[in-house]
């Protein structure tokens, strides 16, 4: 088979596409490292997905690019090595390309992205629903389980709107999504851009307030944030945000790239009303009460748009463990592997937790709503990581969010969590949660965020902690002496604090944490 099949654009005319005019006009643009073909070493180039094309430069001043990947119809995966992390794999006809981002979120985006521009689905559809006008190439399937099995991986699972009764069992990689009209989709993503607009006006506003009066210089409800940062940290935030100002004000893309890529602006930009959750005309039900609807042992998958609800196990009324002492199911049981999940529902989970993560797992939400859960909404255990943008949490038992062993939660982002049972985020053992930003928590029957054995919390950062029966937060913890001091530092930047009964920050062992959070709060508030 020759070189030029993966390249059907190899025209003298098409190849003179400026990388400039490339980010113009494309789907998703940044870099990545490609592995070669015959060398297999590793090369940063500079991407460009325009529509069912990938173009790849090696520098974004190119005026021609230096390859091109169809990727009509091909299989898209993530690819695991222990040497590489964070990478995908394009399955092309005539060649397997490998290509590296510089996180797991950088490389979730690509891989969303991909997909849903290679256009290769399966399809699932209950009888008497007609098939739309773009799917009568594609296979049919009334069973989502049926559709898993004949995947080899990569492909997009479109599952049309129905009531499915099903316990799935997932160990390949595939994009599993809820059928949205062309009109829901342009709806979606229009609000979203208003949103984003809106949104960075408050952010400017609130940019021009912290050059006037340094971040966190007033405080709310009793507990004031000391304006004694130093000037290191007030610098960097504000350059991050002028980073962000600049990028979505416009200019030259050449410049705007090298600072940061238009989708990494999105994502900082904080939105108070996205809206969550899937639009509820695909809904997953557990068939057999004893297993959880979906067990993930996949590397690298994508669930969007689906409602999950957990048929009530009668016997398991009023306990939350079975006869042995086993965890009870949960909507997504993760037990290894990672996956996305992006716009879905979690609800009437009446006889366990709405996510459980095991084994080193990766799970990324994003615009996920869950909802009356029985025990934990998102449980982390066993060294597993996750990263939590623009959800909602509401209604669950016990603690909404609630991390473990040494598992690590990288983020908490924009989220809304109100009327947990217990604990908003708990965190216990030596579990790690790197920052929770622009949050509100509220509403908690305990402490809107607890820390407790050696579990560290680095930075909250302007969230609302509010309507607590106890503290907004309370370190119950003690220090891990095995790592350095700087490592144990907790930064607490502009955050409100209102109608907490018992106060806003307590730490329980003074003699041992408070060296590492006072100076982030005023001295006097805690000598009392």
């Amino acid at each position: 088979m020759s070189n030029k099949e993966h390249r059907p654009q190899r025209r003298a005319s098409n190849f003179r596409i400026p990388f400039e005019t490339a980010v113009k006009t494309c789907q998703k643009y940044g870099t990545l490292k490609k592995q070669g073909e015959k060398v297999k070493n590793w090369k940063t180039r500079y991407f460009a997905l325009c529509k069912t094309n990938l173009l790849y430069y090696k520098s974004p001043e190119d005026k021609h690019f230096t390859g091109a990947i169809n990727i009509l119809n091909c299989p898209i995966s993530r690819w695991t090595n222990n040497e590489i992390k964070h990478s995908l794999q394009i399955q092309t006809k005539s060649r397997t390309y490998y290509l590296a981002g510089s996180s797991e979120q950088e490389i979730d985006e690509w891989l969303l992205c991909l997909i849903e521009q290679s256009g290769y689905k399966l399809i699932v559809k209950v009888e008497d629903v007609p098939l739309a006008e773009e799917h009568k190439g594609c296979q049919c399937f009334t069973s989502i389980q049926d559709a898993i099995d004949a995947a080899k991986g990569g492909e997009k699972i479109m599952v049309y709107n129905g009531h499915y009764k099903e316990n799935l069992w997932i160990e390949k990689p595939i994009q599993l999504c809820g059928y949205m009209t062309e009109e829901e989709t342009k709806q979606k993503e229009e609000f979203q851009r208003i949103q984003y607009e809106e949104e960075l006006q408050e952010l400017k506003k609130e940019q021009a307030e912290d050059n006037e009066n340094g971040i966190g210089s007033a405080g709310v409800g009793g507990m004031l944030v000391s304006s004694s940062l130093g000037e290191g940290n007030t610098n960097t935030y504000n350059n991050r945000n002028n980073n962000r100002t600049q990028k979505v004000e416009g200019g030259d893309p050449l410049k705007q790239f090298s600072m940061m890529g238009f989708q990494q602006v999105l994502n900082q930009i904080k939105v108070k009303q996205q809206p969550v959750g899937s639009n509820g005309k695909v809904i997953i039900e557990n068939l057999n009460p004893d297993e959880s609807i979906i067990v993930y042992r996949a590397n690298g998958g994508v669930i969007q748009n689906i409602t999950f609800q957990m048929k009530r196990a009668p016997r398991y009324e009023n306990q939350l463990v079975d006869d042995n002492d086993n965890l009870l199911v949960s909507c997504i049981e993760m037990d290894s592997g990672a996956l996305t999940l992006q716009n879905c529902t979690i609800t009437s989970c009446h006889t366990g937790s709405g996510i459980i993560t095991s084994n080193t797992s990766n799970i990324v939400l994003k615009e996920c709503l869950i909802t009356d859960v029985r025990d934990v909404g998102i449980w982390l255990m066993d060294r597993s990581r996750s990263t939590i943008n623009r959800c909602k949490i509401q209604s669950v038992k016990q603690d909404s969010i609630r991390v473990i062993g040494e598992s690590i939660l990288h983020s908490l982002n924009r989220c809304e969590i109100s009327g947990s049972g217990k604990y908003g985020v708990c965190l216990c053992d030596r579990s790690l949660c790197e920052s929770i930003d622009y949050t509100s928590i509220t509403e908690s029957i305990g402490d809107n965020i607890h820390i407790q054995n050696e579990a560290r919390l680095l930075r909250v950062n302007r969230c609302t902690l509010t309507k607590s029966p106890e503290f907004a937060i309370n370190f119950c913890n003690t220090p891990n002496t095995s790592l350095s001091e700087d490592n144990l530092y907790v930064k607490l930047i502009g955050n409100k604090f209102n109608e907490n009964k018992l106060g806003e920050v307590n730490i329980q062992h003074l003699e041992l944490m408070g060296r590492f959070v006072k100076r982030f709060l005023k001295k006097k508030k805690l000598n009392k």
